[in-house]
């Protein structure tokens, strides 16, 4: 990343889950045997 830019802003996934704009569904993937964190996103 060039070292002259700036962040002005950023919002975390914590964030996005805080405010429901990502739904954990980490445990309904256990189901399915996923190993990994799911999320869901909705606009």
């Amino acid at each position: 990343m060039d070292q002259d830019w700036n962040i002005i802003f950023s919002y975390t996934r914590k964030q996005a889950i805080e405010d429901g704009v990502l739904i954990d569904v980490t445990e309904q993937g256990r189901g399915i045997n996923s190993d990994c964190k799911l999320f869901l996103g909705f606009p």
